[in-house]
């Protein structure tokens, strides 16, 4: 199976899921994208629309239910009733409302006869375009921007010719002026587009606007394209610059009365407004894009999880049974992909290492026995050769202990020969010993238990006092100490040291030894028997342990060089370690410590 190549490799599905995901994805957001700037710009276009439609049919009705109230109070011109004329009017503005300024009764000579407004003085309109336009036509007249004389305030004005005899000549005119400022109040803006409206005159002239306009009413606006291409406009809306300077999506409505067109109201939409929706609407439909499109790949890496993670858990699952030993432990190749050649490589990797492992612990097992073997041989030849030498050097010891007794030697230079021999031969005795004691060391039996090291070592410091009573040395032993292994050994091996620092304590004056623990490497904790003897050089500390290799000299300091070499085995048998550090002339300090 490892030269077969895989069908749809990771990569490759990775790359067909990626792109599965991104082209809806990039459709949807292309799609939105374009969609929510069209569907912006229409309902800024509906919106602009019917502000304008709404304001156009609202001045519209406002200026048929001027004409009918002026019609209405007509009959009050009669030069019978011209006493309660102002009382009438006044009545009517009041029933009005803000939106109406006025209502004034003309003659035909443009004096004003009576008004809903208080007259301080005499007033003469006959002059305004609107006036002669409404005698000589004989028919109502929308006004342009005006200010009203007997009012003052900025107004539309809507003349309306009154025929009071059956002759068919105007009588009088009824002139209702419209609140300039109020005409466009209450129409609802949605400030989200930033709308405006505006009505201009005839001529161009702002007559009303909304709040967010801040040009002054009154001002002409002929030149500006909102008015000059009012008609191109007209339901049309189209992008221009305001008369404010300002880029909106216009639409105009002409105000029509009686069939002809008396003003305009123009409408618009800021543009940069309308950009800011857009790019809002892009940002939050793309975050739901975007949001959509984790959710889905999301759940396909849940779906497609178990297929790619269930391959590299079953690498694991190898490992984990390897590491504990389970060596014939293999993966289960089931599919052919990415994944394959490692599974194969890792099923093979586990045969030669079985195969290794077995040839290996045959080895072992062989290599072992020969050790055990040499260990059991070395062991006996020790034994036996210390065994055999003793009865020969006991037989010397023996023959010159009575030479030496019995005095038969006469001259004092064999007596010096005898008494060497016999000094050699009790060292040779002693070397024995040791060998035999080390001997028996490695052929011990290990019987772990906890051991109070404290009390061990006290016991060893009270031998060495025993040894030599006429000796004053201060011993410490730290309280508390203890460890786990074979009692017989740990004694062995604390009397070893102890008489070691006894021993080269032996020319120091205030001879001071200490038996402390000491926290070493890897969380053990360490005996340490510190002195201020003798010291010694630390080049020299790796040869210390080493069977029947001194430092110091045997006149001073007599041994046979056993003692620590017997400590070295002691702590091998119990697989920990021990170590040595001094100075000369400034004592020394062994370590060691037993593993668990």
């Amino acid at each position: 199976m490892a030269h077969l190549a895989p069908l749809f490799s990771l990569r490759a599905r990775l790359a067909i899921f990626a792109l599965l995901c991104a082209v809806p994805v990039l459709t949807l957001s292309a799609l939105q994208l374009r969609g929510d700037s069209a569907r912006i710009r229409t309902a800024a276009v509906d919106a602009t629309n019917n502000l304008a439609e709404v304001a156009a049919r609202r001045l519209e009705q406002d200026l048929v239910n001027a004409e009918v109230v002026s019609q209405a109070v007509g009959s009050v011109v009669h030069p019978d009733t011209l006493g309660s004329c102002s009382l009438t009017l006044a009545r009517v503005v009041a029933a009005a409302g803000p939106r109406v300024t006025n209502f004034i009764a003309v003659s035909p000579a443009g004096d004003v006869l009576c008004s809903g407004r208080p007259l301080t003085w005499r007033v003469n309109v006959g002059d305004r375009p609107h006036v002669i336009s409404a005698l000589a036509s004989q028919r109502p007249v929308v006004s342009d921007f005006a200010v009203g004389r007997v009012s003052g305030q900025d107004n539309l004005q809507l003349v309306v010719p009154i025929q009071l005899g059956a002759g068919g000549s105007t009588d009088a005119l009824v002139v209702a002026g419209l609140t300039a400022a109020t005409l466009l109040d209450g129409i609802p803006l949605d400030d989200s587009l930033h709308l405006t409206l505006m009505m201009l005159d005839r001529r161009g002239t702002l007559v009303s606007r909304s709040t967010d306009v801040v040009m002054p009413r009154g001002q002409q606006l002929a030149d500006s394209d909102i008015f000059r291409r009012r008609e191109q406009v007209a339901g049309k809306p189209t992008v221009l610059a305001g008369p404010d300077g300002v880029r909106r999506l216009y639409v105009t409505q002409p105000v029509r009365f009686r069939g002809e067109t008396v003003a305009w109201i123009a409408s618009g939409a800021q543009v940069e407004a309308l950009e800011q929706l857009a790019f809002e609407a892009r940002r939050r439909n793309l975050a739901i894009v975007g949001l959509l499109a984790a959710a889905v790949m999301g759940l396909a890496v849940l779906v497609f999880r178990p297929v790619v993670l269930g391959r590299y858990r079953g690498l694991l699952r190898v490992a984990t049974h390897v590491e504990g030993g389970a060596y014939g432990a293999r993966v289960a190749v089931r599919v052919v992909d990415d994944i394959t050649p490692l599974e194969l490589a890792v099923n093979q990797m586990l045969d030669a290492i079985e195969r290794d492992r077995a040839g290996l612990e045959s080895r072992v097992r062989e290599r072992t026995l020969e050790l055990e073997q040499s260990n059991r041989d070395l062991q006996a030849f020790t034994y036996s050769v210390s065994h055999d030498l003793r009865a020969p050097v006991a037989t010397i010891t023996a023959f010159s202990q009575q030479l030496e007794e019995r005095q038969v030697l006469a001259d004092a230079k064999d007596r010096h020969f005898l008494a060497r021999i016999l000094a050699a031969a009790r060292r040779m005795d002693a070397l024995i010993e040791g060998m035999l004691a080390l001997a028996q060391i490695n052929r011990a039996e290990i019987v772990p238990e906890p051991l109070d090291v404290s009390a061990m070592a006290r016991e060893a410091a009270q031998e060495c006092r025993e040894a030599e009573p006429g000796r004053e040395v201060k011993v410490r032993v730290a309280d508390g100490m203890s460890a786990r292994g074979d009692r017989r050994l740990m004694q062995a091996a604390l009397a070893n040291l102890l008489s070691n620092a006894w021993k080269f304590t032996r020319h120091t004056q205030r001879a001071e030894i200490a038996v402390i623990p000491v926290l070493a490497e890897g969380g053990h904790i360490a005996i340490c028997v510190r002195d201020n003897g003798a010291g010694f050089d630390e080049k020299y500390a790796s040869r210390l342990f080493e069977a029947f290799h001194r430092l110091h000299g045997n006149k001073d300091y007599p041994g046979l060089g056993i003692g620590l070499a017997t400590v070295q085995r002691i702590v091998d048998r119990h697989h920990g370690r021990v170590w040595a550090e001094g100075a000369v002339g400034h004592g020394a300090a062994f370590y060691f410590y037993f593993a668990d």
